[in-house]
């Protein structure tokens, strides 16, 4: 969306940003005249449809604001604006709905914008909500839309024009916990209404499907709700079963107990967006309103995806291995064409147990950028996947090698990354865990050298081997490594190694596995006192970095000190401001809320650097809780480390020894 200036409201202060929808939707333009427009907005007691009501009468239109008649009289509806027909409605009532649109008929002549920002919702889990709860949640939210639809399509389909507002909400394409049967009311309504898109577009009656995150209530809703509500959510008290106060099916209620009206994005400025798209002229589908809803939906679209891409195989055709004499899909196999085989094959590939490999360079104790972008993910693997999934986590010891160390230096990061690993809690029964690399041969050739002369002499193989090392970490092992976590910076290295699979079955027979990649969701974290360059340990100043074992009292002076700038407020813009931006991505990755790093800007937009610091100071000691003490008790604890070393280092060697013989009868050596 564009972002525009207008003047103030007082005229003396500095212009205020207006956003804009994009051009490619026609909206009206910033500054000239708006066709007036006649809207009907249902709920427009609400918070959302009151803020849309003063939008559209500020803006010259005329309104018929539909109140909700169980917090609203009909006294409340008069003598909101001249321009203003207050009306009390039950959705949940056909005729009711069918009295409103009369009226406004007979006030106003005609209907341009029906709005729907009614709705209801209980929170609670779906074994604790009865009939009652489910019927008026259906009742309200989908049965309330198909009567207004109903009520006013005739109309918009003789008129040969016409369009609808639908709030639906980020629950109408994620599952919620606490939310479900409200979920499924918005679903319900998202389906609705894109089918009715297709049915109506002779009749060039538009809709579009408004979908808030967190919205804040710029105003406080109606003293006459008798209901214990929050907005338009009954809050139900959990049973037994569900009244952790870890549960998942407290998740709504906390969420907005926590948030109260602190919710990052106005109701007011959602309302401005909405009023535009009444009058623009190719208006979208959906309309997302907020960066909780757009970072929601494009993780649970990210999802879906590789779920896709998990299971795809199952549509594909196979034909049976065996058992086929007399069998007229012989003849189908012979002509099967070679599309259908390769299918057939990544079926089969795909079919295969999981198994999820990573390594990480033996550097000492990983500091915070190393944890954010492999660590933090391995931990999570562990607790996610099924048991069936195989994990193999590895310390890549040859890699340490392409520049030069001494012994000395090397045994010690190895065993600084071994007791790192077991204190973030990694469980060595989990998963096997190499320690020492035994495939050498796989990568390297005893006579691999570079030729003698000025270059030579400083230039190191290992500077050129490394993405071979890389590929026969992933190979090496038996069974195959299918799934690969990297960084986004990693992953051209992923690409050599599916390519040298590529290239050695072509040649040998089908004998190594094409592994998939794993990104991590999580951005790169930055040094603190150069926030364009990426934290590293090999940058002269310690406080440019985080240790996962520095003391609480370690981690706030070293955020204390992190370079930000002299721009007033928080925003988030790596581009412009690079060090308030890796402070909000710091605060993102361990914020309980799951909130994105533009979301937590919005949130402390108003907010001081020093403010913003002391936040991600709290967080990250609270996310890191723990990973000291059990770091200084698990090194002190050498004999443990010594057997995790010693059962690694075996499980390896013959994983890779299995590997090798296979390569070599391929080979034929």
């Amino acid at each position: 969306m564009e972002s525009r200036t207008e003047p103030s409201e007082s005229g003396d202060g500095p212009p205020r940003p207006r956003l804009q929808l994009p051009a490619s939707c026609d909206p009206p333009p910033p500054s000239g005249p708006a066709k007036q427009l006649v809207w009907i907005i249902f709920g427009g007691t609400g918070h959302m449809g009151r803020s849309l009501v003063k939008c559209a009468l500020a803006r010259g239109d005329l309104v018929c604001s539909v109140g909700r008649v169980f917090e609203s009289r009909p006294e409340d509806m008069e003598g909101i604006h001249e321009n203003c027909l207050g009306l009390l409605c039950d959705v949940r009532s056909r005729e009711s709905v069918n009295r409103v649109f009369q009226q406004v008929m007979d006030q106003f002549g005609r209907v341009d914008v029906v709005a729907n920002c009614s709705g209801y919702g209980v929170i609670g889990s779906c074994e604790d909500q009865d009939e009652h709860d489910l019927r008026n949640q259906f009742e309200t939210n989908f049965m309330g839309t198909l009567h207004i639809i109903h009520a006013t399509l005739p109309y918009f389909r003789r008129q040969q024009a016409g369009r609808y507002l639908i709030f639906s909400s980020t629950s109408g394409a994620l599952g919620v916990p606490g939310l479900g049967p409200y979920c499924a009311t918005k679903y319900a309504v998202e389906g609705l209404i894109e089918a009715m898109l297709y049915e109506t577009d002779a009749f060039h009656v538009k809709a579009t499907l408004i979908e808030p995150g967190l919205v804040r209530r710029d105003e406080p809703d109606s003293g006459n709700n008798p209901l214990p509500t929050w907005g338009h959510f009954f809050i139900k008290p959990p049973s037994e079963h569900y009244s952790n106060a870890t549960s998942p099916a407290l998740h709504a209620k906390r969420m907005v107990q926590w948030l109260g009206d602190r919710q990052p994005t106005s109701a007011v400025k959602c309302a401005e967006l909405v009023w535009q798209l009444g009058h623009c002229s190719y208006p979208p589908l959906r309309l997302l309103l907020g960066s909780y809803a757009i970072e929601s939906i494009r993780d649970r679209m990210r999802s879906v995806t590789e779920e896709l891409e998990d299971w795809k195989h199952l549509n594909f055709a196979t034909v049976p291995d065996s058992d086929r004499e007399g069998n007229d899909d012989m003849s189908t196999e012979a002509t099967a064409d070679s599309a259908t085989m390769q299918r057939i094959a990544v079926a089969k590939q795909s079919l295969r147990p999981r198994v999820v490999f990573s390594g990480i360079q033996p550097t000492g104790v990983p500091h915070l950028g190393n944890y954010v972008g492999a660590l933090k993910q391995w931990a999570n693997l562990q607790r996610e996947e099924p048991a069936s999934t195989k994990l193999i986590y590895s310390i890549v010891d040859l890699h340490a090698i392409t520049v030069p160390q001494s012994p000395e230096t090397l045994r010690q990061r190895k065993r600084e990354v071994l007791a790192a690993l077991l204190a973030i809690g990694l469980d060595p029964e989990r998963y096997e865990f190499p320690v020492d690399r035994p495939q050498s041969k796989l990568s390297l050739a005893s006579s691999s050298t570079l030729e003698d002369g000025p270059v030579g002499s400083r230039l190191k193989l290992g500077l050129f081997s490394y993405p071979v090392l890389q590929a026969a970490d992933i190979l090496v092992h038996r069974p195959r490594a299918t799934h690969v976590p990297v960084g986004h910076d990693q992953q051209q290295h992923l690409e050599f190694a599916r390519e040298c699979v590529t290239n050695f079955n072509h040649a040998y027979g089908n004998h190594l596995v094409q592994p998939s990649t794993i990104i991590s969701p999580a951005q790169r974290i930055m040094s603190l006192t150069e926030p364009t360059s990426k934290m590293s340990k090999s940058h002269k100043a310690q406080r440019s970095r985080i240790l996962i074992t520095d003391t609480p009292e370690e981690i706030r002076s070293k955020i204390a000190t992190a370079l930000t700038d002299s721009v007033p407020g928080i925003s988030y813009d790596p581009a412009n401001r690079p060090g308030i931006s890796n402070l909000l991505e710091i605060l993102s990755v361990f914020d309980t809320e799951k909130r994105g790093p533009a979301q937590l800007a919005e949130v402390y937009a108003q907010s001081s650097p020093k403010a913003l610091k002391d936040a991600v100071a709290d967080t990250l000691i609270a996310g890191l809780n723990g990973v000291r003490d059990r770091y200084l008790e698990v090194s002190a604890n050498d004999s443990y480390l010594d057997m995790v070393e010693r059962e690694g280092a075996r499980k390896a060697q013959e994983s890779a020894k299995e590997t090798m013989d296979i390569v070599k009868a391929a080979v034929g050596l």
